[in-house]
């Protein structure tokens, strides 16, 4: 876990690493800000990088700005304790810049000198289904109505999303009907969009006129209506419990 503890330094407690395992980490800071976001970004590789091994000690690690710098290099001093192999009063032992230092057998290369920043990025488990490819475009406060079993609860929920902006499909999210199913049946009766929750419904069906009422415009969709769509399943149709000859969504 990573825990800012002001612009600099920084501090992650975490699991203890493999003593086998090394690692170098290089890199510049062009400003000030820029400095605070590289060892934001350090503290996540190193954290990332302890993480993968599985020991229930804990390591403390804190990394702050050195008063060495060169142009426009920026040095950064990663600190390594052992608090549960720490001696009272002992001092812990710093990763100096362009240095690597032992700590209770394990190795830290500390150079921070370098043209580019490094990338961090966090592995994403691939999407299977097309349930979750759908879910995956909402909003992260949208998704939230997919965790509630509650129908009432899910109910109240997609109203008060509905009431801050956010686009919410009352036949998928609230009536958990399946998103392909739903996407297909709307595309076979005519339908480009539908009515968001809490918007006026539609006065007439798809493809329906009557005299003096107004009728359905695939043309020219509802201010914040929802689009009808199955580009979320794209590859995965064949997951939809519904897909198939036989499905509602193929007549």
């Amino acid at each position: 876990m990573i825990s800012p503890t002001g612009s600099l330094p920084l501090q992650i407690s975490t699991s203890a690493p493999d003593p086998s395992r090394r690692m170098s980490l290089n890199s510049s800071a062009t400003s000030s800000n820029s400095a605070n976001s590289f060892a934001q970004q350090l503290a996540a590789t190193i954290e990332g990088f302890l993480n993968q091994t599985p020991q229930g000690s804990h390591l403390q690690i804190n990394i702050a700005a050195s008063g060495s710098q060169s142009g426009s290099s920026h040095q950064f001093v990663v600190t390594i304790t052992d608090p549960d192999k720490a001696v009272a009063g002992e001092t812990p032992v710093p990763v100096a810049p362009t240095s690597a230092a032992a700590v209770g057998g394990m190795m830290y290369s500390g150079t921070v000198d370098a043209a580019t920043q490094p990338k961090v990025s966090i592995a994403v488990p691939p999407i299977t289904n097309e349930t979750d490819a759908y879910w995956a475009q909402q909003p992260k406060e949208v998704q939230v109505l997919r965790t509630i079993d509650d129908l009432k609860e899910r109910v109240e929920k997609g109203k008060e999303l509905a009431q801050k902006g956010y686009l919410v499909d009352y036949d998928i999210m609230i009536w958990r009907q399946d998103p392909y199913m739903t996407m297909r049946i709307r595309e076979g009766e005519g339908y480009t969009w539908t009515p968001a929750m809490g918007q006026p419904g539609v006065t007439l069906p798809a493809g329906i006129a009557f005299p003096g009422m107004t009728g359905y415009d695939a043309g020219h969709p509802l201010a914040g209506a929802i689009r009808v769509s199955t580009d979320f399943a794209k590859g995965l149709e064949d997951t939809s419990p519904w897909y198939g000859p036989k499905s509602p969504a193929n007549g």
